[in-house]
């Protein structure tokens, strides 16, 4: 089921039930590179997280679905945002990375600065999980060639 809620300070795309049948292997490949390449935390990161170890998991062959769904979600949700074809056709995606989080684990809200998009992709969530969102005030994105609802300050 595809989302966009417009209740939040920006649209947020919400796109469950994607690739189920790949979870198992993404939870195995994510856990050999914690394994290989280790994992950091830090004080604004309280996870294990490879962001700072490997955080090119969009080059990895078995993680290309994904990429690819990822990448047509995106797309779409630019376009409902006002953004031209011509525009869209210019961004990829620059890094993925991993995050394993345990029970009282939390990241700091935080802006990734160099992103038209950022999202996260969850291969299990453990009861009572939350996330939270917050409103970056200064928006880093491009104005769209459109505005409507979804892109409007």
């Amino acid at each position: 089921m595809i989302q966009i809620h417009k209740w939040f300070p920006k649209a947020l795309y919400i796109a469950d039930d994607q690739l189920l049948n790949y979870l198992q292997v993404y939870e195995s490949r994510i856990r050999e590179l914690f394994k290989d390449t280790g994992s950091s935390t830090n004080g604004m990161l309280s996870v294990d997280s490879t962001h700072k170890t490997t955080d090119q998991l969009h080059l990895d062959p078995i993680f290309d679905s994904l990429n690819n769904v990822i990448y047509e979600h995106a797309c779409g949700f630019l376009n409902s945002l006002g953004y031209s074809n011509e525009f869209i056709d210019t961004l990829d995606i620059t890094n993925m990375w991993a995050n394993i989080s345990h029970k009282n684990d939390f990241i700091f809200p935080h802006v990734h600065s160099d992103s038209i998009i950022s999202g996260a992709f969850y291969i299990k969530k453990y009861e009572g999980s939350k996330i939270k969102f917050f409103n970056n005030v200064t928006s880093m994105m491009p104005k769209p060639d459109t505005f409507n609802e979804l892109n409007y300050e």
